[in-house]
Protein backbone atom coordinates (compact mmCIF):
# COMPACT_ATOMS: atom_id res chain seq x y z
CA UNK A 1 0.00 0.00 0.00
CA UNK A 2 1.58 3.39 -0.98
CA UNK A 3 -0.07 6.63 0.59
CA UNK A 4 1.21 9.68 1.80
CA UNK A 5 2.47 8.49 5.15
CA UNK A 6 5.15 6.95 3.48
CA UNK A 7 6.37 10.51 2.45
CA UNK A 8 7.82 11.42 6.18
CA UNK A 9 10.03 8.51 5.36
CA UNK A 10 12.14 9.33 1.98
CA UNK A 11 15.49 10.38 2.15
CA UNK A 12 15.52 12.46 -1.25
CA UNK A 13 12.98 14.89 -3.28
CA UNK A 14 13.22 12.04 -5.97
CA UNK A 15 11.73 9.42 -3.85
CA UNK A 16 9.16 11.93 -2.81
CA UNK A 17 8.15 12.50 -6.19
CA UNK A 18 7.86 8.34 -6.91
CA UNK A 19 5.16 8.18 -3.98
CA UNK A 20 3.66 11.06 -5.21
CA UNK A 21 3.22 9.56 -8.34
CA UNK A 22 2.31 6.16 -7.46
CA UNK A 23 -0.93 7.93 -5.16
CA UNK A 24 -1.91 9.62 -8.29
CA UNK A 25 -1.47 6.96 -10.97
CA UNK A 26 -3.54 3.67 -10.61
CA UNK A 27 -0.37 0.70 -11.75
CA UNK A 28 3.13 1.32 -11.26
CA UNK A 29 3.32 1.27 -14.89
CA UNK A 30 1.72 4.22 -15.91
CA UNK A 31 3.56 6.15 -12.99
CA UNK A 32 6.91 5.41 -14.10
CA UNK A 33 5.75 6.54 -17.75
CA UNK A 34 5.31 10.01 -15.86
CA UNK A 35 8.93 9.85 -14.27
CA UNK A 36 10.54 9.42 -17.54
CA UNK A 37 11.87 5.78 -15.66
CA UNK A 38 11.25 2.54 -15.93
CA UNK A 39 8.46 0.21 -13.80
CA UNK A 40 11.63 -1.77 -12.39
CA UNK A 41 13.07 1.96 -11.37
CA UNK A 42 10.25 3.35 -9.51
CA UNK A 43 9.63 -0.09 -7.92
CA UNK A 44 13.08 -0.50 -6.14
CA UNK A 45 12.64 2.92 -5.40
CA UNK A 46 9.28 2.65 -3.69
CA UNK A 47 10.57 -0.96 -1.81
CA UNK A 48 13.70 1.21 -0.34
CA UNK A 49 11.21 3.94 1.15
CA UNK A 50 8.90 1.08 2.76
CA UNK A 51 12.06 -0.42 3.91
CA UNK A 52 13.42 2.95 5.74
CA UNK A 53 9.92 3.00 7.00
CA UNK A 54 9.96 -0.30 8.11
CA UNK A 55 13.55 0.53 10.35
CA UNK A 56 11.58 3.23 11.90
CA UNK A 57 8.71 1.12 13.17
CA UNK A 58 6.07 1.86 10.35
CA UNK A 59 4.57 -0.95 8.50
CA UNK A 60 0.71 -1.13 8.81
CA UNK A 61 0.75 -4.47 6.95
CA UNK A 62 2.68 -5.89 9.75
CA UNK A 63 1.08 -4.24 12.11
CA UNK A 64 3.32 -1.58 12.83
CA UNK A 65 1.63 1.94 13.41
CA UNK A 66 4.14 3.55 15.56
CA UNK A 67 7.06 5.70 13.82
CA UNK A 68 10.14 6.43 16.44
CA UNK A 69 12.06 9.56 16.24
CA UNK A 70 14.61 11.20 13.75
CA UNK A 71 18.01 9.38 14.61
CA UNK A 72 16.43 6.31 15.86
CA UNK A 73 16.06 2.89 14.64
CA UNK A 74 13.22 0.57 15.75
CA UNK A 75 15.63 -2.21 16.89
CA UNK A 76 11.92 -5.07 17.59
CA UNK A 77 8.25 -4.53 17.83
CA UNK A 78 6.43 -6.81 19.68
CA UNK A 79 2.45 -7.09 19.49
CA UNK A 80 -0.38 -8.67 21.71
CA UNK A 81 -3.37 -10.00 20.18
CA UNK A 82 -6.83 -11.06 21.65
CA UNK A 83 -8.68 -13.93 20.69
CA UNK A 84 -9.83 -12.58 17.91
CA UNK A 85 -7.03 -11.29 16.18
CA UNK A 86 -6.91 -7.78 17.49
CA UNK A 87 -4.02 -5.40 18.50
CA UNK A 88 -4.85 -4.96 21.90
CA UNK A 89 -0.50 -3.89 23.01
CA UNK A 90 2.30 -2.90 21.53
CA UNK A 91 5.66 -2.44 22.08
CA UNK A 92 8.39 -0.47 20.28
CA UNK A 93 11.84 -1.17 21.05
CA UNK A 94 14.23 1.78 19.68
CA UNK A 95 18.05 2.69 19.60
CA UNK A 96 19.88 5.35 17.95
CA UNK A 97 21.15 4.52 14.51
CA UNK A 98 24.69 4.25 13.70
CA UNK A 99 25.70 7.74 12.82
CA UNK A 100 23.97 9.16 15.95
CA UNK A 101 25.85 6.69 17.83
CA UNK A 102 28.99 8.19 16.12
CA UNK A 103 27.97 11.76 16.17
CA UNK A 104 27.00 11.23 20.41
CA UNK A 105 30.22 9.86 21.04
CA UNK A 106 32.71 12.64 18.66
CA UNK A 107 30.97 15.05 21.50
CA UNK A 108 31.56 13.00 24.33
CA UNK A 109 35.29 12.34 22.99
CA UNK A 110 35.32 16.32 22.37
CA UNK A 111 34.36 17.34 25.99
CA UNK A 112 36.68 14.83 27.41
CA UNK A 113 39.52 15.85 25.53
CA UNK A 114 38.55 19.55 26.78
CA UNK A 115 38.92 18.36 30.24
CA UNK A 116 41.84 16.73 30.23
CA UNK A 117 43.53 19.80 28.42
CA UNK A 118 47.39 20.70 28.83
CA UNK A 119 47.60 18.17 31.62
CA UNK A 120 50.93 17.06 31.00
CA UNK A 121 53.72 17.39 32.71
CA UNK A 122 56.70 19.47 31.89
CA UNK A 123 59.75 17.31 30.34
CA UNK A 124 63.04 19.22 30.54
CA UNK A 125 64.89 19.05 26.93
CA UNK A 126 68.14 17.04 26.29
CA UNK A 127 71.19 18.94 26.70
CA UNK A 128 72.83 17.20 24.32
CA UNK A 129 74.11 18.28 20.87
CA UNK A 130 71.47 16.71 18.84
CA UNK A 131 71.81 15.50 15.39
CA UNK A 132 69.85 17.72 12.82
CA UNK A 133 70.41 14.81 10.03
CA UNK A 134 68.66 11.62 11.63
CA UNK A 135 65.24 10.93 12.22
CA UNK A 136 64.30 8.53 15.10
CA UNK A 137 61.28 6.42 13.84
CA UNK A 138 59.82 4.15 16.36
CA UNK A 139 57.11 2.27 14.91
CA UNK A 140 54.01 0.34 17.20
CA UNK A 141 52.52 -2.51 15.01
CA UNK A 142 48.86 -3.59 16.41
CA UNK A 143 49.15 -3.78 19.80
CA UNK A 144 45.61 -5.01 20.40
CA UNK A 145 45.30 -3.21 23.47
CA UNK A 146 42.29 -5.13 25.23
CA UNK A 147 43.00 -8.47 23.78
CA UNK A 148 42.43 -11.48 26.12
CA UNK A 149 44.73 -14.64 25.26
CA UNK A 150 44.67 -17.78 27.34
CA UNK A 151 48.20 -19.11 27.65
CA UNK A 152 46.99 -22.85 27.76
CA UNK A 153 45.01 -22.46 24.50
CA UNK A 154 47.57 -19.94 22.61
CA UNK A 155 50.78 -20.40 24.25
CA UNK A 156 51.07 -16.78 25.58
CA UNK A 157 48.90 -15.31 28.36
CA UNK A 158 48.16 -11.91 27.37
CA UNK A 159 45.60 -8.89 28.88
CA UNK A 160 46.26 -5.36 29.36
CA UNK A 161 48.58 -5.40 31.93
CA UNK A 162 50.75 -7.48 29.75
CA UNK A 163 50.20 -5.42 26.84
CA UNK A 164 51.04 -2.07 29.03
CA UNK A 165 54.01 -3.80 30.37
CA UNK A 166 55.68 -4.99 27.51
CA UNK A 167 54.43 -1.80 25.33
CA UNK A 168 56.84 0.43 27.68
CA UNK A 169 59.40 -2.44 28.27
CA UNK A 170 60.20 -2.85 24.54
CA UNK A 171 59.88 1.32 23.82
CA UNK A 172 62.08 2.25 26.62
CA UNK A 173 64.75 -0.22 24.80
CA UNK A 174 64.31 1.92 21.79
CA UNK A 175 64.54 4.87 23.28
CA UNK A 176 68.14 3.65 25.25
CA UNK A 177 69.54 2.66 21.41
CA UNK A 178 67.98 5.64 19.18
CA UNK A 179 70.20 7.88 18.26
CA UNK A 180 70.67 11.28 19.81
CA UNK A 181 68.40 13.14 17.24
CA UNK A 182 66.59 16.41 16.99
CA UNK A 183 63.40 15.04 15.71
CA UNK A 184 61.71 11.75 16.65
CA UNK A 185 58.35 9.99 15.23
CA UNK A 186 56.32 7.75 17.12
CA UNK A 187 54.03 6.15 14.57
CA UNK A 188 51.09 3.73 16.11
CA UNK A 189 50.25 1.91 12.54
CA UNK A 190 46.73 1.21 13.33
CA UNK A 191 44.58 -1.34 15.65
CA UNK A 192 46.56 0.25 18.75
CA UNK A 193 42.62 -1.30 20.88
CA UNK A 194 41.88 -4.04 19.61
CA UNK A 195 38.18 -3.31 20.11
CA UNK A 196 36.32 -0.11 20.23
CA UNK A 197 32.84 -1.11 21.24
CA UNK A 198 31.01 -2.47 24.69
CA UNK A 199 30.00 -5.91 22.39
CA UNK A 200 33.95 -6.29 21.50
CA UNK A 201 32.86 -7.29 18.26
CA UNK A 202 34.60 -5.39 15.13
CA UNK A 203 32.20 -2.48 13.45
CA UNK A 204 32.75 -3.48 10.29
CA UNK A 205 31.78 -6.92 9.86
CA UNK A 206 30.06 -7.63 13.48
CA UNK A 207 32.54 -10.23 14.39
CA UNK A 208 33.05 -11.06 17.85
CA UNK A 209 36.65 -10.48 19.42
CA UNK A 210 38.40 -12.08 23.07
CA UNK A 211 38.10 -9.06 24.67
CA UNK A 212 39.97 -8.76 28.33
CA UNK A 213 38.06 -6.09 30.58
CA UNK A 214 35.04 -2.93 29.94
CA UNK A 215 35.97 -0.41 26.91
CA UNK A 216 36.38 2.32 29.32
CA UNK A 217 39.18 0.35 31.34
CA UNK A 218 40.92 -0.99 27.92
CA UNK A 219 41.22 2.80 26.76
CA UNK A 220 42.28 4.13 29.80
CA UNK A 221 44.83 1.78 30.01
CA UNK A 222 45.54 2.68 26.29
CA UNK A 223 46.06 6.07 26.46
CA UNK A 224 48.21 6.16 29.32
CA UNK A 225 51.43 3.77 27.58
CA UNK A 226 50.90 6.38 24.93
CA UNK A 227 51.43 9.49 26.91
CA UNK A 228 54.31 7.36 28.84
CA UNK A 229 55.61 6.47 24.90
CA UNK A 230 55.51 10.34 24.35
CA UNK A 231 57.21 11.47 27.99
CA UNK A 232 60.20 8.76 27.53
CA UNK A 233 60.66 10.45 23.89
CA UNK A 234 60.99 13.96 24.95
CA UNK A 235 63.18 13.06 27.15
CA UNK A 236 65.77 12.02 24.37
CA UNK A 237 64.45 14.11 21.27
CA UNK A 238 63.98 18.24 21.04
CA UNK A 239 60.65 17.49 18.87
CA UNK A 240 58.06 14.11 18.94
CA UNK A 241 55.67 14.03 16.34
CA UNK A 242 52.96 11.53 16.90
CA UNK A 243 50.69 9.91 14.46
CA UNK A 244 47.99 7.47 15.28
CA UNK A 245 46.58 5.27 12.63
CA UNK A 246 43.30 4.17 12.41
CA UNK A 247 42.61 0.82 12.41
CA UNK A 248 40.53 -1.75 10.93
CA UNK A 249 39.66 -2.59 14.68
CA UNK A 250 39.26 0.55 16.39
CA UNK A 251 38.37 3.14 13.77
CA UNK A 252 36.46 5.31 16.95
CA UNK A 253 39.20 4.53 19.35
CA UNK A 254 41.66 5.78 17.54
CA UNK A 255 39.86 8.84 16.86
CA UNK A 256 39.49 8.88 20.29
CA UNK A 257 43.18 8.98 21.31
CA UNK A 258 44.35 11.55 19.02
CA UNK A 259 41.87 13.95 20.34
CA UNK A 260 42.49 13.11 23.86
CA UNK A 261 47.02 13.01 23.39
CA UNK A 262 46.06 16.48 21.61
CA UNK A 263 44.64 18.04 24.32
CA UNK A 264 46.79 16.57 26.86
CA UNK A 265 50.14 17.74 25.38
CA UNK A 266 48.82 21.19 24.05
CA UNK A 267 50.95 22.95 26.24
CA UNK A 268 53.94 21.44 25.56
CA UNK A 269 55.51 22.91 22.26
CA UNK A 270 57.96 20.25 21.60
CA UNK A 271 54.78 17.60 21.24
CA UNK A 272 53.05 17.41 17.79
CA UNK A 273 49.91 14.99 17.93
CA UNK A 274 48.98 14.53 14.32
CA UNK A 275 45.56 14.74 13.43
CA UNK A 276 44.57 14.46 10.03
CA UNK A 277 41.87 12.60 9.20
CA UNK A 278 43.16 10.73 6.24
CA UNK A 279 43.88 6.98 5.77
CA UNK A 280 47.56 7.97 4.99
CA UNK A 281 50.09 10.46 6.11
CA UNK A 282 52.86 11.68 4.92
CA UNK A 283 55.95 12.67 6.53
CA UNK A 284 59.11 14.55 4.27
CA UNK A 285 62.49 14.60 5.78
CA UNK A 286 65.11 15.69 3.58
CA UNK A 287 65.31 13.32 0.83
CA UNK A 288 63.30 10.96 2.36
CA UNK A 289 59.86 10.70 2.23
CA UNK A 290 57.69 8.16 4.16
CA UNK A 291 53.77 7.30 3.58
CA UNK A 292 52.40 5.87 6.81
CA UNK A 293 48.87 3.67 6.90
CA UNK A 294 47.42 0.67 8.40
CA UNK A 295 47.64 -1.78 5.06
CA UNK A 296 43.81 -2.88 5.44
CA UNK A 297 43.02 0.37 2.88
CA UNK A 298 44.33 1.08 0.44
CA UNK A 299 46.43 -2.23 0.43
CA UNK A 300 50.15 -2.09 0.88
CA UNK A 301 50.32 -3.14 -3.21
CA UNK A 302 48.04 -0.14 -3.88
CA UNK A 303 50.51 2.71 -1.77
CA UNK A 304 53.21 2.77 -4.25
CA UNK A 305 50.22 4.72 -6.98
CA UNK A 306 48.88 6.20 -4.04
CA UNK A 307 52.15 7.59 -2.85
CA UNK A 308 53.25 9.18 -6.05
CA UNK A 309 49.41 9.75 -7.40
CA UNK A 310 48.37 11.79 -4.68
CA UNK A 311 51.68 13.49 -3.74
CA UNK A 312 53.66 13.88 -7.36
CA UNK A 313 55.89 17.02 -5.85
CA UNK A 314 57.17 15.37 -2.81
CA UNK A 315 57.73 12.16 -4.86
CA UNK A 316 59.61 14.23 -7.06
CA UNK A 317 61.87 16.15 -4.24
CA UNK A 318 63.05 12.60 -2.24
CA UNK A 319 65.40 10.16 -3.58
CA UNK A 320 64.42 7.34 -0.36
CA UNK A 321 60.09 6.35 -0.27
CA UNK A 322 59.07 4.08 2.57
CA UNK A 323 55.29 2.87 3.03
CA UNK A 324 54.92 2.05 6.17
CA UNK A 325 51.78 -0.40 7.71
CA UNK A 326 51.28 -2.51 9.79
CA UNK A 327 47.82 -4.83 9.82
CA UNK A 328 49.29 -8.43 8.70
CA UNK A 329 50.86 -8.96 12.19
CA UNK A 330 54.11 -10.24 10.46
CA UNK A 331 57.11 -8.66 8.59
CA UNK A 332 56.55 -7.84 4.65
CA UNK A 333 59.11 -6.00 2.89
CA UNK A 334 58.28 -4.97 -1.35
CA UNK A 335 60.64 -2.80 -3.32
CA UNK A 336 58.37 -1.47 -6.42
CA UNK A 337 59.88 1.22 -8.44
CA UNK A 338 61.18 3.98 -6.82
CA UNK A 339 59.62 2.80 -3.41
CA UNK A 340 59.80 0.13 -0.56
CA UNK A 341 57.03 -0.72 1.10
CA UNK A 342 57.16 -2.90 4.61
CA UNK A 343 54.70 -4.07 6.96
CA UNK A 344 55.52 -4.16 10.28
CA UNK A 345 54.91 -7.71 13.38
CA UNK A 346 53.53 -6.45 16.66
CA UNK A 347 54.36 -7.28 20.02
CA UNK A 348 51.38 -8.65 20.93
CA UNK A 349 51.03 -12.54 20.83
CA UNK A 350 48.20 -14.11 19.05
CA UNK A 351 44.65 -14.67 19.81
CA UNK A 352 42.63 -17.89 19.45
CA UNK A 353 41.27 -17.27 16.19
CA UNK A 354 45.20 -16.24 14.81
CA UNK A 355 46.58 -19.78 16.67
CA UNK A 356 44.13 -22.05 15.07
CA UNK A 357 44.88 -20.55 11.72
CA UNK A 358 48.50 -21.47 12.58
CA UNK A 359 49.80 -17.66 12.04
CA UNK A 360 53.61 -17.68 13.73
CA UNK A 361 55.21 -14.68 13.63
CA UNK A 362 57.89 -13.10 16.18
CA UNK A 363 56.66 -10.67 18.59
CA UNK A 364 58.71 -7.14 18.43
CA UNK A 365 58.50 -3.58 17.94
CA UNK A 366 61.10 -1.81 15.45
CA UNK A 367 63.20 1.90 15.46
CA UNK A 368 64.44 2.94 12.41
CA UNK A 369 66.59 5.48 11.58
CA UNK A 370 66.70 7.22 8.46
CA UNK A 371 69.45 10.23 7.40
CA UNK A 372 68.40 13.13 5.59
CA UNK A 373 70.26 12.34 2.40
CA UNK A 374 70.79 8.36 2.48
CA UNK A 375 68.06 6.91 3.66
CA UNK A 376 67.35 4.50 6.21
CA UNK A 377 70.85 3.92 7.86
CA UNK A 378 69.80 1.49 10.81
CA UNK A 379 67.24 -0.01 12.67
CA UNK A 380 66.89 -2.01 16.37
CA UNK A 381 64.23 -4.14 17.12
CA UNK A 382 63.22 -5.27 20.64
CA UNK A 383 61.00 -8.27 22.24
CA UNK A 384 58.75 -8.80 24.94
CA UNK A 385 60.55 -9.10 28.40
Amino acid sequence: MIDESLLEFCTTERQKQHVKAKIEHRTAMQAAESLGITKRSLQKSLQQIKVNAAKRGWSPQHDMHHSVPDGFVAKGVSTLYDDEGNVKVQWVKSALTQQDKLDAMTKAIEEMALNNAGLAPKVAKPRKRLAQDELACYLIGDAHMGMYAWGDETGNDFDCEIASRDLKYAFDRLVQNAPDSDTALILNLGDFFHFDNQEQTTRASGHSLDGDTRLERVFAIGITVMNYMVKRALEKHKKVICRNVRGNHDDIMSMALKFQMEAYWKSEKRVTIEMSPAPCWIYEFGKVGLLITHGHAPKPNKLPEVFAGMHPELWGRTKHRYALHGHFHSKMTHDSAGIRVEGFSNLAPNDAWHNEQGYLSPQEMTMVVYHKERGEIRRSIERPA
